[in-house]
This record gives structure tokens, C-alpha cells and sequence, in this order.
């Protein structure tokens, strides 16, 4: 938006019984959003970070960093989820998220549960993509003003080690959904679209949820970091 500045009226516009009121256009401000790539976390800390996530807990659902990673746990198999998301917003456009998920949980298992990473537009949960796991499938998934579509599912059982790290990636106007067994790739792409929603402004969101209940444990680590 612009900033105005009021400026004192001169004499000579006193001098005449007139006191206009002047304004100086001193700059045009915009809000610079640094790059999604900017977000990083290996969680070695013993508690998490509060410039950078808020932790979701539901009913019986426990977050703590342990062992150097971060341990979402469903206690008593209880309907809701738990995870955490991000405190800032992020320009994923041109940009990358990538995530070492060292454990889905009973996602690998169940059709009842989720396992997500997802980037939500302007934190409205109703407009975002997603990479996760459920019923023992990796999925891609596009969330446009509350419809959900699974873009392209592969099965996760059959190489898990292959599926370790996840990663959204947005370049030139496509988002590419993709996974890898290092860091450092070859990444295989699951999914590739024009991008669905606006991405130049973005909130991160990683849990895990069952419903019905499921109790079980998510383990990540190594957010947009090798270790």
C-alpha cells in the first residue's frame, strides 16, 4: 500500500485564511515473503522450534521432538490428528519443500489413516497441494476451494526406502509432486499440474490423522535439509 505523510501547511498558505492539507507519497511498501527453501529444521533441539512451528495435538495425540527427530503419536486410537504448521508464510513459486519421512505410521497400513505434508495458500486449508500417505499408497493430491483430487497414487509398500523423502516443488508456473530415497535425489516425480491454486504465499502443515482411530506413530526429520 502507499504511505502517506502529513506536511506542515507554508505561510503562504496561511496568509491567505486556506490551510490545504499536503501529503508526501514517501514510498510504495510491500511485504517481501522469503522463499519456502528458506524453511529449514532437523529438529536436534529437545523442544520445537516456536519461530517457526505451532504443534497440533489432538485428543490423545502427542508432538515431541525425540532422538533428534519430530514423533507424532496417536496414544489411544483416537478419532483427530496430531502434527505441526508453520508460524510464518512462504513463497513456494519457484521454490521447494522437501521432508524426510522416516516413518508414515499405520498409513502404510490403513485406509483410515493419513500421513500429509501439505502447503495451504494464504493458510486457508480449502486451497493447497499435498503429498502423504494412506492405505499403503504414496498420493499426490490438489485441494481447490475445498475439493479434494488425487492427482496420482504409487504403492509405497513395495520400496519404502525409495519413498523417504518427499518433496513439493513449484518451478515456472507447474507443481511437481516427487520423492526420492536421499536428499540429494534422483527425485521421481508422482505427480506434475499447471499450478492449482496461488503458491507465491503459503503456510506448511505436516501431521498424521485417523479416522476412526488409529493409534499409531509418524517420525520426520531434515526439513529442505540433508541432516
Amino acid at each position: 500500500m502507499f504511505d502517506y505523510r502529513y506536511v506542515q501547511p507554508s505561510a503562504c498558505d496561511t496568509a491567505w485564511n486556506a490551510i490545504p492539507v499536503h501529503f508526501e507519497n514517501l514510498a510504495f511498501t510491500n511485504v517481501l515473503v522469503p522463499k519456502l527453501s528458506n524453511l529449514t529444521d532437523n529438529f536436534n533441539s529437545t523442544t520445537l522450534d516456536p519461530t517457526k512451528w505451532t504443534s497440533h495435538q489432538g485428543t490423545n495425540y502427542s508432538v515431541a521432538q525425540t532422538n533428534q527427530r519430530l514423533q507424532v503419536t496417536d496414544n489411544v486410537s483416537s478419532s483427530d490428528w496430531g502434527g505441526i504448521s508453520s508460524n510464518n508464510l512462504y513463497d513456494a513459486t519457484n521454490s521447494v519443500l522437501s521432508v524426510n519421512l522416516q516413518k508414515p505410521g499405520n498409513s502404510t497400513t490403513s485406509s483410515a489413516v493419513f500421513t500429509w505434508i501439505k502447503l495451504q495458500a494464504n493458510r486457508n486449508n480449502a486451497n493447497g497441494v499435498e503429498i502423504g500417505v494412506n492405505g499403503g499408497n504414496l498420493y499426490a493430491k490438489k485441494w481447490v476451494g475445498g475439493t479434494v483430487t488425487t492427482l496420482a497414487t504409487a504403492s509405497y509398500n513395495t520400496n519404502p526406502s525409495a519413498m523417504e523423502w518427499l518433496r513439493i516443488r513449484e518451478n515456472l508456473g507447474t507443481t511437481y509432486w516427487q520423492y526420492a530415497s536421499t536428499y540429494t535425489g534422483p527425485w521421481t516425480t508422482l505427480a506434475s499440474v499447471p499450478d492449482p491454486v496461488m503458491l507465491s504465499s503459503v503456510s506448511v502443515e505436516m501431521g498424521v490423522g485417523a479416522w476412526p482411530g488409529t493409534s499409531g506413530q509418524m517420525i520426520l526429520d531434515n526439513v529442505n535439509t540433508a541432516q
